[in-house]
């Protein structure tokens, strides 16, 4: 082995990887598949007989002719290889799970596989195919895992997000198969979200029932199970997502009997699928919510709503709630509480007083001033709801730069799931909301976390900032954490600048962004925390 390698060392200085590639490969392939042989046994007395030598001029030339005497690195099966990418990527192949586990063993047991750079290019189209084409592609992973040892305990550090994304598939698998089982109403919802949207109109008043229980499983798959949703229907996934929003948005009577539901569905926590609602309280309303639905459907049609928007990226926290503008304006009170609970229905303008009075009375000041302008009273609430909107991020901005290391970690989590999910859909996606861009819709589940973490802030009593002037953003990253976010985003050093600085392809773009918030997260204390700091907060 060791004159093999002395050998390869000593023609490799005849030869330019970039002048003449082609000479180069077939340096490696030389090298690679003498080392095979050496390993099978066959050629010891040439081996041998070269180690006794010492002389690295002199093993070339055996080396040479060892290799000229034993046929050639066998060539790549490439027809396996686009047969299991069509198994995996066609719905229409019909191919069976025996089918894509055996092809996948197959390609895996090719022995072009002991060549280094057709092995790389294999794990590379694995990871790929594996995420591109969930569920289809499940039968694959097991395979890959052991092929390639992605969940060895020693390479943890290193692994590239697509790795850990593949990990964690196998843990949502068994999950999804659990599912019907444990709770079976909740497998009839993901069924469906693997099924074609309803059309027909009477679909709409179908879905008022079950969609805060709908609501809460996107939240909990997003949350617990991320794997599981980018394989449903996207079509499918938005009709709901837009029934959702609808739902929230609706006329008081029925937003105040889906907040119930919610509470009762949602359950006092988050650590298992949510509890079901007593059937003979259902039973007993059903009749009189069919009405109210009917009723607030037909209000609704002609009620116009204003939105705030929802950028989600750093150092922006705009913050996430929609406001139905009424027709006056009331007192500083009463409007300030229907602001508040479009973030959350317990807040009130008495427990924002007595938990943040500085919040309470900035906001007093921008409901005066709101008052005080010629515009109509609509306007005038409109322009209210914005400077409430401004105050609550700037709160949130500032308690993300504060002491609260909890708030900071989980936003830092769920920034990273927002990422993760764009990136599902394109990497520009992705890498458009990095730089704070308009992305495609998102998961209702996003904003109401996002409005929990507001909360969070908001009571904390963190001040809003006084100075509201913009501000250069930037961030140094520590030595230590930028040596592991490069191992975890397989990028260059220089690669690695370049995406943090937002340049160069919209994937490594996103694999940096990703990786370096992964290695914050990993190691927190102290170095950790303060670049989360400095990347979400102080603005």
């Amino acid at each position: 082995m060791a004159a093999i390698r002395k050998a390869y060392a000593r023609l490799l200085k005849g030869i330019d990887p970039e002048s003449d590639p082609a000479a180069f490969l077939a340096l490696r392939e030389a090298r690679d598949w003498a080392m095979h042989l050496a390993e099978q046994g066959d050629g010891q007395h040439q081996l041998a007989a070269m180690e006794s030598d010492g002389d690295p001029v002199e093993t070339v030339a055996p080396v040479a002719e060892m290799v000229a005497e034993q046929p050639g690195p066998p060539e790549v099966d490439f027809e396996a290889l686009r047969q299991l990418h069509r198994y995996v990527l066609d719905p229409e192949s019909g191919a069976t799970w025996d089918e894509i586990a055996a092809l996948s063993e197959q390609v895996l047991a090719d022995p072009a596989m002991l060549n280094i750079d057709h092995s790389e290019n294999v794990e590379r189209f694995f990871a790929e195919t594996i995420t591109q084409g969930t569920p289809r592609s499940d039968p694959m992973i097991e395979p890959a895992i052991a092929r390639f040892r992605w969940n060895a305990s020693e390479t943890e550090l290193r692994r590239p997000p697509i790795v850990n994304w593949i990990l964690q598939r196998v843990e949502d698998r068994y999950f999804e198969i659990g599912l019907p089982n444990e709770r079976h109403a909740y497998a009839r919802l993901l069924a469906k979200l693997r099924r074609p949207p309803p059309r027909q109109w009477l679909s709409l008043v179908g879905a008022w029932w079950p969609g805060p229980r709908m609501e809460f499983l996107i939240a909990y798959l997003q949350a617990n199970h991320p794997t599981i949703l980018p394989g449903v229907r996207r079509d499918t996934l938005d009709w709901w997502l837009a029934r959702i929003e609808h739902q929230r948005n609706a006329v008081a009577p029925l937003r105040w009997i889906r907040e119930w539901r919610r509470r009762n569905i949602w359950g006092p926590s988050l650590t298992g699928i949510g509890r079901n609602v007593r059937r003979d309280v259902a039973f007993t309303y059903t009749p009189i919510l069919l009405g109210l639905i009917v009723m607030g459907r037909l209000a609704s049609c002609s009620q116009e709503q204003a939105r705030s928007p929802m950028p989600f990226a750093p150092p922006a926290t705009t913050t996430p709630f929609t406001v139905a503008a009424p027709s006056v304006m009331l007192d500083f009170k009463s409007d300030l509480t229907r602001t508040l609970q479009r973030l959350d229905v317990t807040l009130t303008a008495d427990r924002v007083l007595a938990a943040n009075p500085s919040l309470y009375k900035q906001l007093e000041v921008e409901w005066q001033s709101a008052r005080t302008g010629n515009q109509g009273s609509a306007a005038q609430f409109a322009q209210f709801v914005s400077g409430a909107n401004a105050q609550l991020d700037s709160v949130f901005s500032q308690a993300l730069h504060g002491s609260d290391e909890k708030l900071i970690m989980d936003y830092a989590k769920f920034y990273e799931s927002r990422l993760r999910w764009a990136e599902r859909g394109t990497p520009q996606d992705c890498a458009d909301l990095i730089a704070g861009r308009t992305v495609r819709s998102e998961l209702s589940s996003f904003s109401d976390i996002h409005r929990r973490l507001v909360t969070r802030a908001v009571l904390s009593g963190t001040p809003p900032a006084k100075d509201k002037a913009e501000k250069e953003w930037s961030f140094s990253i520590p030595p230590a954490l930028l040596r592991t976010a490069v191992q975890r985003s397989r990028l260059r050093p220089a690669d690695f600048e370049k995406a943090m600085r937002q340049q160069g392809p919209a994937t490594g773009i996103c694999n940096a962004r990703i990786a370096l918030i992964d290695s914050a997260i990993v190691n927190p204390k102290p170095e950790g925390m303060e670049l989360l700091r400095s990347m979400f907060g102080g603005h």
